[in-house]
């Protein structure tokens, strides 16, 4: 059987890891803080955590960004289910994408990204591979 490898993006703040969701304008509960090979839980219930299906998906992702330190780090994942990222940031929104998702009804409020994710129920982040714009 083949591995499957998946790619978390995250923003590095006083050399601690977190989401993308980690700006002055996101709600706590959406700040998620990544560890060093420790598996990582999403803070609402019914949730996941997103990561990308490749490296060159988040690579253009990260590169889409403006601030912020990146790194990608190569990752193992816990039930990962192929899907689309959303794109809204309020904890209303995922909320509501969650809910919708759970019900199977459709959630095209939301803006496509062209990018490949998977959404997972737990992350652990286990090799660094992109690092302040630069393949390590």
């Amino acid at each position: 059987m083949t591995k499957r490898y998946y790619y978390k993006a995250v923003n590095v703040v006083n050399d601690k890891f977190y989401s993308s969701n980690n700006s002055a304008i996101c709600p706590r509960l959406l700040k998620i803080r990544y560890k060093y090979k420790q598996f990582v839980y999403p803070k609402i219930e019914g949730s996941k955590l997103f990561v990308f299906n490749s490296l060159e998906d988040a690579v253009s992702f990260v590169s889409k960004k403006w601030n912020g330190k990146w790194r990608i780090y190569e990752c193992e994942v816990i039930n990962p289910v192929r899907m689309l990222p959303i794109c809204n940031i309020t904890k209303e929104a995922v909320e509501d994408f969650w809910r919708l998702k759970n019900e199977n009804k459709s959630v095209r409020l939301y803006k496509r990204l062209r990018l490949q994710s998977s959404a997972c129920d737990a992350v652990k982040l286990t090799k660094l591979v992109y690092k302040e714009g630069k393949y390590v």
